[in-house]
């Protein structure tokens, strides 16, 4: 595709929408993987902490009675027998709902294997345990509820540790496998988007190359026009590649210099005398055919613009936008300076083409006039005003 085939709007176009289509692309991809690295974290925490929480508990309840019983026989009275084979039964039933619940969390098949067995041997164990040293307490029958401590229930509860701690260790491996696979979705993103954004800027910078070549190419050529139609034409390679970007580039620097000792309004000023002045005698010098005075007065405009506007225009723009409204001014304003600076450059060759070169610098001269009168009636001095002031006096609130 042959960029300089395009307007410089539809290359604009072309640059908004392939940047956008990239930001929305990296936006979309960057929220379903932080959805579903959401489902994971819910997921660890849901399936996998709290389902450890719940057979911590359980194991904790399983060891309580397994002792409280041994401890009853000890000193086994009315009393302690009534309290503590009430809690036996009371934490069974907690046993019973926190494991219930825990039945209900998303397991894996080995996951559920290994639940599955537990089940079975904490079954024996309250079933063939727990209940009948219970019963032969609240019977007072001593001898049994020894016999059944010590030849059933510390077995059984022996039975259950294996397929416990086989299940707990599943549920680590489970979480850790899942945080694995987390870990790989986030280099994959990241990955991703560093090369969806290096591709972006790298697309920006070559598509804005071309993009100032299609601004400067236009201006270059209005330049060589203006010296064709003097008959400096063979200086105009030398005028154009060492004279303006000289010219341009000192007097840059001494706008920067004075913007904040005489301030912007007065740099304003001398700009805008500059430009009547420079494009007055480039107008004048066509009209009588005085043509030596051309690249002298190109010169001097090109070093106007750059003391004056050029340089007072960013930092201006950066100023009189209200706090809250700031970066879309600023925006603005840039958008707005170089889309008209393009139409000017475009359209310049085509106007000394259908006029007399010496109207055309005339008509531009005319326009400066109006320029300076929006300087003097529009413009406020900003130097060393506080941006709150700057609104106010702006009647901004």
């Amino acid at each position: 595709m042959n960029l300089n085939n395009y307007k410089i709007g539809t290359r604009l176009t072309v640059l908004l929408a392939v940047l956008s289509a990239l930001l929305v692309a990296v936006g979309a991809f960057g929220l379903a993987t932080l959805s579903k690295a959401d489902e994971t974290m819910h997921l660890i925490y849901s399936d996998r902490m709290v389902p450890t929480h719940q057979l911590d508990e359980i194991n904790f309840y399983m060891i309580r009675n397994r002792l409280v019983i041994s401890n009853t026989l000890i000193e086994p009275t009315p009393e302690r027998i009534a309290k503590y084979t009430k809690e036996v039964e009371t934490n069974i039933a907690g046993i019973s709902k926190l494991w219930e619940s825990y039945s209900k969390t998303s397991m894996s098949a080995e996951n559920a294997r290994l639940s599955k067995l537990f089940a079975e041997t904490r079954r024996e164990f309250v079933q063939k345990g727990l209940l009948p040293a219970v019963a032969a307490l609240r019977d007072n029958n001593l001898p049994e509820a020894r016999r059944l401590v010590l030849e059933g229930l510390s077995p059984l509860h022996d039975a259950t540790k294996p397929h416990l701690i086989a299940l707990l260790k599943n549920i680590q491996e489970d979480a850790a496998s899942e945080y694995a696979a987390s870990a790989a979705r986030y280099q994959t993103v990241r990955n991703l988007s560093v090369v969806a954004i290096t591709g972006g800027l790298l697309f920006a910078v070559i598509f804005g190359l071309f993009l100032v070549r299609g601004i400067t190419r236009p201006l270059a050529r209005a330049v060589d026009i203006a010296f064709e139609m003097t008959g400096l034409a063979t200086k105009a390679a030398l005028l154009q590649s060492v004279g303006i970007g000289v010219t341009n580039l000192v007097f840059t620097f001494v706008g920067l210099w004075l913007i904040d000792r005489l301030g912007r309004r007065t740099l304003l000023y001398i700009g805008s005398f500059g430009y009547i002045a420079s494009l007055g005698l480039t107008a004048w010098a066509f009209f009588t055919q005085h043509y030596t005075i051309v690249p002298a007065c190109i010169f001097a405009f090109i070093a106007a613009h750059a003391v004056g506007q050029g340089a007072v225009i960013w930092v201006y723009i950066s100023e009189i936008f209200p706090n809250r409204h700031r970066a879309e001014g600023q925006s603005l304003g840039s958008f707005t300076h170089w889309l008209f600076a393009a139409l000017l450059t475009s359209f310049f060759p085509k106007m000394v083409s259908a006029f007399p070169p010496g109207y055309v610098f005339l008509f531009f001269c005319g326009m400066m006039v109006l320029q300076l009168l929006w300087v003097k009636l529009m413009i406020i001095e900003t130097k060393g005003v506080p941006l709150e002031q700057i609104q106010k006096r702006l009647g901004i609130h």
